[in-house]
């Protein structure tokens, strides 16, 4: 007897949609840059994000990932502040996000 796998099962997504569809948790790791642009800041991302999921694709959850000292930094205060717009940007649009 010989199994024919069915078409409908693959382990790479075969579209686009198919990739965007099987994410469920985004982890943003804070790299440690020196200068500003660590954390996505720009309202038009967030509101494609938003779109999408209105539009039916599965619920995201965002995770960001710093450390107290990255976010608490005075002399690199540029990294809590974009954290944070980040945060009110997804909070803005209700998209579940979790700090770590």
């Amino acid at each position: 007897m010989i199994l024919v796998p069915s078409e409908d099962i693959y382990d790479v997504p075969k579209t686009k949609e198919d990739l965007l569809n099987s994410i469920s948790d985004i982890h943003y790791v804070d790299v440690g840059l020196n200068t500003a642009g660590a954390y996505l800041t720009n309202h038009d991302v967030f509101e494609r994000i938003s779109k999408r999921l209105m539009e039916g694709a599965p619920q995201l959850r965002f995770i960001l990932h710093g450390t107290p000292r990255q976010w608490s930094d005075k002399q690199r205060d540029w990294i809590r502040n974009e954290k944070d717009k980040m945060l009110h940007l997804l909070n803005l649009k209700s998209l579940r996000v979790r700090e770590k």
